[in-house]
């Protein structure tokens, strides 16, 4: 585990992060990377990593970047923000083990879809298509997708180096970084993870 760094803890039952809704997290079809470092305490339900989606009226539905069951790593989406008519699930199987630091990386290129965990991704490609993700006026959520106070799905465990990028950082195998990222021209949300706690971050978009 982090013996050197401060990381960002999740008690699966009611701890999560929250950014407010902005430009940056509506996706389209452009290309995009969703990152961070995670460790699992639990890895039986459906953690959500990232979240811009009421989950509770379902009529505002952008993505969700899932672990589900402790078995697939998904992405969920909406074209249109509604929950029945148009959300779409991409799986790929993965299980975790508990306590064990991992890189995770979804990875939008054009109309392929990639998964990586640790560098490796897994399966073969997805395709995505031309499909363009709603625009949602959610909060974005780290840890979860809720609204209005109402609450699943909570993740139990660990984040660090959490990094949401406008391009698409990997389309092949790659060693993950060690190092803490540096903000570059692509880079459109960095949480170290070391940050001052007590409730409020200011963070500077330098990207």
């Amino acid at each position: 585990g982090e013996t050197t760094q401060s990381c960002v803890t999740f008690d699966g039952s009611g701890d999560y992060l929250t950014v407010p809704d902005h430009a940056d997290w509506h996706l389209a079809g452009g290309d995009f990377t969703f990152e961070c470092w995670a460790r699992f305490n639990t890895a039986s339900g459906t953690d959500i990593l990232f979240g811009h989606a009421d989950t509770v009226d379902g009529d505002d539905i952008a993505f969700q970047f899932v672990i589900n069951a402790g078995s697939t790593m998904r992405l969920q989406y909406s074209t249109d923000g509604t929950w029945a008519s148009s959300w779409s699930t991409i799986n790929q199987s993965w299980s975790p083990s508990l306590d064990t630091w991992y890189h995770l990386a979804w990875v939008r290129s054009t109309t392929s879809l990639y998964m990586f965990v640790d560098g490796t991704e897994l399966g073969s490609t997805a395709s995505i298509g031309a499909d363009s993700i709603f625009n949602a006026s959610q909060l974005l959520y780290i840890g979860t997708a809720l609204e209005s106070g109402v609450t699943a799905n909570y993740f139990d465990g660990h984040m660090n180096e959490i990094r949401i990028s406008d391009t698409a950082r990997w389309t092949a195998n790659f060693t993950p970084p060690t190092e803490r990222y540096t903000s570059d021209a692509n880079t459109v949300l960095l949480i170290h993870g070391d940050e001052n706690g007590g409730g409020t971050a200011a963070f500077t978009d330098s990207g």
